[in-house]
């Protein structure tokens, strides 16, 4: 099999582990600061695909979140946690026994608003002004 020399396959025998359990093995191993720890464990907790097994996990899944997250989230809090996300499904891939490959890669996430389209706030002094 062409997957066995490349290292991409995935047993599909293996236990069924999902994104949630894997990450709260691997992240039990990682040298991590506190704070790191924390905000990787809050990304995955509130990651609609937490509880899908890793082989079953595809970009789909990954998009649906994100266009979830769009609709009450900011851009760059949207990229910090698919960031999060990517690193522990990086981690299964690199581990080679349940995830072949990164289901994130690729995936586009909200563009920030460029500031020229940002509502700005008139200080006291203009609102003075207009009276």
């Amino acid at each position: 099999m062409t997957s066995r020399l490349t290292g991409t396959y995935v047993d599909p025998r293996d236990p069924r582990v999902t994104l949630a359990s894997f990450s709260a093995e691997w992240s039990q191993r990682q040298v991590w600061a506190a704070g790191t720890a924390r905000v990787v464990n809050i990304s995955v907790r509130d990651c609609s695909f937490a509880s899908i097994e890793l082989r079953k996990l595809r970009r789909s899944h990954v998009e649906a979140w994100v266009e979830d997250m769009s609709g009450h989230l900011q851009p760059s809090t949207i990229k910090t946690h698919v960031a999060n996300v990517r690193t522990v499904l990086n981690a299964a891939v690199r581990d080679r026994r349940h995830l072949a490959s990164d289901p994130t890669a690729g995936v586009i996430l909200p563009r920030p608003q460029r500031a020229e389209h940002s509502m700005r706030i008139p200080t006291p002094e203009q609102v003075g002004q207009l009276l």
